[in-house]
């Protein structure tokens, strides 16, 4: 199969030629939202990673429960909760299938007036996001709140899709800067955002950030505003939503500025604007309010303290090993966290990866591919060095989709190089590249249902909204077609023809 990648110079035809179209950023909008409706229907209630944990917290958190006592109460963690008891009751079968959790994580004891005292993993997270979908499902009882929390979990992550897309469409030449969200939504991401924790939005906000960050720097004055209003909002909410969210900020951040070519004083103007100065400083008060609150509640803690005394040899030798599964995480590990999908669904993620990587590392600048290596570089380091350095106190503790608002970073910069190179890609490879990410969205909820049709022990509950595997495959095909559609598009609009010959 063979591709076409040119430099787009023929004329920008009149508008009375060009044939009206829908947004990209609609349709892409759209697509993503059905595979997140999927999602939500193919997991059963409370059985997402640790979602008992934060379907608790967010109870509490939309009760008043905001501050917490960070004793050991799970796991070496977490804390003690008084969440609805029949948010308990609902999510009991689901925990306690678990293989880690105890009965004060599944059970706990009364509290009276309708509550239970419970011990949750997620208790010293910040409140903030937890107090949003805990408020939306709060009229709502045992696992019809649950499905209230994952719908309003989905809108959250959405609306930052949405920014990214609205951040893009002011600086894109091609529909490159598309494609790149289109690919930074891994299965395991769009998963993510269809439950009940914070995990999606993280990264649907730093898909923001990077994109609107991008823009401040390369997009026309007059977008500067909006742009900075975009980075301002996602980059406080990144920096709130989970203990690594600070450093995730000042990361993108860096790489942006060594990785995209900004006109000679752009930095300097971008200084004297008040609404960039204003979203500077929104992000900074976040920041530092979060790390005031991670401080405070030790919320970097993250599970049972071992007291092993292993060697450093073998402390660099065992964490090299996880290189390779916390890549493969980083694609698809569901619905457990160390639950594999697939092959099918590896390898078509790895091959439209790779294909957009090497087209980027082709033809980007010696600035682009510095922040791309940059990137590789720190999502591959800075997980082996912390699991090397803890690896005695909490094991292999590390997931792949933790890095992920980082790692993003490499495909969406790959796509501003081809942007501002100017190529467009058509013919066959355009196909190629849509027909991998539908076949790996499609599989990945299908295997997943499979998965819990076999092992969830809500099978036969009425609790559980079981969709048709017919249904999940079909409708998880047509989203993802969809968003393809939108990212690739049959043809460009006046507008974008017309950035593209700037």
């Amino acid at each position: 199969m063979s591709q076409q990648l040119e430099v787009g110079h023929d004329a920008a035809p009149s508008p009375a030629a060009d044939p009206p179209s829908v947004s990209p950023s609609r349709r892409l909008l759209l697509g993503l939202c059905g595979l997140f409706a999927v999602w939500v229907l193919v997991v059963p209630p409370f059985g997402g990673i640790d979602e008992h944990d934060h379907a608790y917290r967010a109870a509490a958190a939309a009760r008043g429960q905001w501050a917490i006592d960070p004793v050991n109460a799970t796991r070496g963690t977490g804390a003690w909760l008084e969440v609805p008891s029949d948010i308990v009751d609902a999510a009991r079968a689901e925990c306690k299938n678990l293989s880690y959790t105890k009965d004060r994580d599944c059970v706990g004891t009364p509290a009276g007036e309708g509550t239970t005292r419970v011990a949750s993993g997620a208790g010293r997270y910040h409140p903030l996001f937890y107090a949003v979908i805990g408020t939306v499902a709060k009229p709502f009882h045992g696992a019809t709140a649950l499905y209230l929390m994952r719908i309003a979990t989905a809108l959250l992550a959405a609306a930052f899709v949405w920014v990214a897309a609205r951040a893009a469409s002011t600086w894109a030449r091609t529909r490159w800067p598309y494609v790149g969200i289109v690919v930074a939504c891994t299965p395991v991401a769009v998963y993510s955002c269809a439950v009940a924790s914070p995990n999606g939005a993280e990264m649907m906000s730093a898909l923001a950030l990077w994109l609107s960050l991008v823009g401040l720097l390369v997009a026309p004055a007059e977008h500067i505003r909006r742009l900075a209003a975009y980075a301002a909002v996602s980059g406080a909410v990144l920096a709130t939503l989970r203990p690594l969210g600070p450093l995730w900020c000042l990361m993108i951040l860096a790489v942006v500025l060594v990785a995209v070519r900004a006109e000679p004083d752009r930095i300097r103007s971008l200084l004297r604007r008040p609404a960039v100065l204003l979203g500077a400083l929104l992000v900074l008060a976040s920041a530092l309010q979060a790390t005031a609150w991670i401080v405070a509640m030790d919320a970097t803690r993250i599970g049972v303290e071992g007291d092993g005394h292993s060697s450093l040899a073998h402390r660099i030798s065992v964490s090299a090993t996880q290189l390779p599964a916390w890549t493969f995480q980083a694609i698809a590990a569901f619905p457990l966290r160390d639950q594999p999908t697939l092959p099918v669904v590896y390898a078509c993620y790895l091959c439209l990866f790779g294909l957009v990587m090497a087209l980027g590392l082709r033809f980007a600048s010696a600035r682009s591919r510095l922040g791309i290596l940059l990137v590789a570089g720190f999502a591959l380091a800075f997980p082996y060095l912390t699991t090397v350095k803890s690896l005695d106190q909490f094991g292999a503790a590390w997931q792949g989709r933790y890095g992920l608002p980082v790692a993003m970073g490499m495909v969406l910069l790959a796509a501003y190089a081809l942007d501002r190179r100017g190529h467009h890609l058509r013919g066959p490879m355009c196909l190629l590249l849509a027909l991998l990410f539908v076949v790996a969205q499609a599989v990945a909820p299908a295997y997943g249902l499979f998965y819990e049709v076999r092992h969830s022990p809500q099978v036969d509950s009425s609790a559980w909204l079981q969709p048709s595997m017919v249904l999940t495959v079909v409708v998880a095909a047509a989203s993802a077609a969809l968003m393809c559609w939108g990212a690739f598009g049959p043809v460009l609009s006046v507008k974008e023809r017309a950035r593209a010959e700037a």
